[in-house]
């Protein structure tokens, strides 16, 4: 029988746990209390290409990095913004705190990084799954949108994470406003009101799929209310439009159609 040796812990501490951290593939930034910048370790200069040491001692805000209002699940969301719209990069982080041992707080922000849509879409495509844009409204056609979804709802079924979609029907408010002027601003609302995680799609004449991983029941549910809200109002960019919108999410065993048909039956019977 062989007796467990002690972990020397001791020696595993000071330059030792900082060079860990620092060759850390994760992004790793820890500020004070008044979010002043203590330290972050080589993966996070590297993502946002700051001044090393200059940067320690300035304020969070110092930092190349805007803040995502709509955060999911309680994370902080951020984005590094490339100047190229679709190819800006997100950064999810999620945040503890520790005393700092004279009565202070230190906070630890661990961050993962996401390439933006316009790489996505080339990787994807390099995969296999080329992106057909839909010509009048500008979202993914039925058949890309379809293989979103497909393979979405693969990675559910193999990680256990969250998957929900948005059906909407939209038609025009307005009398003067034709069919085909309803499929246009539609298109841009969903291009405008979507996460850098989400998809859309039309899949038929005046109805379109948003697909929405790592979204629950109700991350689903308010962003319809905020889509509803959107499509109802007028600006310089679309006219208003009536849509209906309900949501489903994903179940043990459901596939692609199961999905939307549960979507379509919340549809038809006017609940969101």
């Amino acid at each position: 029988m062989t007796t467990a040796k002690e972990v020397p812990w001791a020696a595993f501490s000071g330059d030792a746990v900082r060079a860990v951290l620092d060759a850390s593939p994760v992004g790793i930034l820890i500020t004070d209390g008044e979010d002043r910048i203590l330290w972050l370790n080589r993966a996070l200069r590297r993502q946002l290409d700051v001044p090393w040491p200059e940067i320690l001692g300035e304020e969070f805000q110092a930092l190349p990095i805007e803040r995502v209002e709509d955060s999911v699940g309680g994370r902080e969301q951020y984005r590094i913004q490339s100047g190229i719209p679709d190819d800006e990069e997100i950064l999810d982080a999620s945040v503890t705190s520790v005393d700092d041992g004279a009565g202070g707080t230190l906070y630890t922000r661990f961050f993962i990084h996401h390439v933006g849509q316009g790489l996505r879409a080339s990787l994807l495509e390099h995969l296999g799954f080329r992106r057909g844009t839909d010509p009048l409204s500008g979202v993914m056609d039925k058949d890309a949108i379809m293989r979103v979804l497909d393979s979405e709802i693969s990675r559910t079924r193999r990680y256990a994470n969250e998957l929900s979609i948005l059906l909407i029907k939209v038609s025009p408010d307005l009398k003067d406003v034709d069919a085909d002027t309803a499929v246009i601003a539609a298109g841009r609302v969903l291009s405008d009101g979507m996460r850098w995680v989400d998809a859309a799609g039309r899949v038929s004449d005046t109805e379109f799929l948003l697909v929405l991983p790592e979204t629950d029941a109700e991350g689903a549910r308010v962003l319809a209310d905020k889509l509803r809200e959107r499509f109802s109002t007028e600006d310089a960019e679309h006219p208003a439009l009536a849509a209906s919108v309900a949501f489903a999410s994903w179940r043990k065993g459901d596939d692609a159609m199961f999905m939307i048909d549960r979507a379509r039956q919340r549809l038809s019977a006017g609940k969101g």
